[in-house]
Parts: structure tokens; C-alpha cells; sequence
């Protein structure tokens, strides 16, 4: 049940944290994990974002460019955040 600003994700006082977002290599680079993460940030707007990604790979550019700040690395993970 979405909340009442929107959020399609119930537990409002929880950061909302993404665990994997997968487009097949034949779709990549045409915006879809970008207009998809947009559509969620724009959504839970008053919600902090969480993401581990595997260090140097392809999603550290993404959420790079998406404005997301690195936080704590954890061997050859880096936590990366959105705050609300």
C-alpha cells in the first residue's frame, strides 16, 4: 500500500535501500535504470537511499552521476547514500 506522499514502499521512517537494479545488456544506455531510480527518488522524495555496489564496477557511475554521495567502504563494497 503506497503512503499518502506517494511513496510506493510502506514503512515511511525507513531509508528505502536498493539492492539491485538489472537491465538486460541489450537495453543499457538508453536511460531506463536512470528514468526508473528518477521515478523512486521523485516518489520518496522525504526518504533517505541506500545502495552497496561491488567497487569500480558500472553502477558506481550511476549512482555517481545520480547525485549519490560514497559513504563507508566495507572490504570491496562502497555504500553509497541520497539523504532525504
Amino acid at each position: 500500500m503506497a503512503q499518502s506522499d506517494g511513496c510506493p514502499l510502506t514503512a515511511k521512517e525507513f531509508a528505502v535501500r536498493i539492492e539491485n537494479i538489472h537491465i538486460q545488456e541489450k537495453y543499457r544506455n538508453h536511460g531506463l535504470g536512470t528514468h526508473l531510480l528518477m521515478w523512486l527518488l521523485t516518489k520518496c522524495k522525504d526518504r533517505p537511499f541506500v545502495a552497496s555496489i561491488i567497487e569500480g564496477s558500472q553502477s558506481q557511475n550511476f549512482f555517481e552521476r545520480l547525485k549519490f554521495k560514497e559513504g563507508a567502504k566495507l572490504g570491496f563494497q562502497i555504500v553509497f547514500v541520497k539523504p532525504a
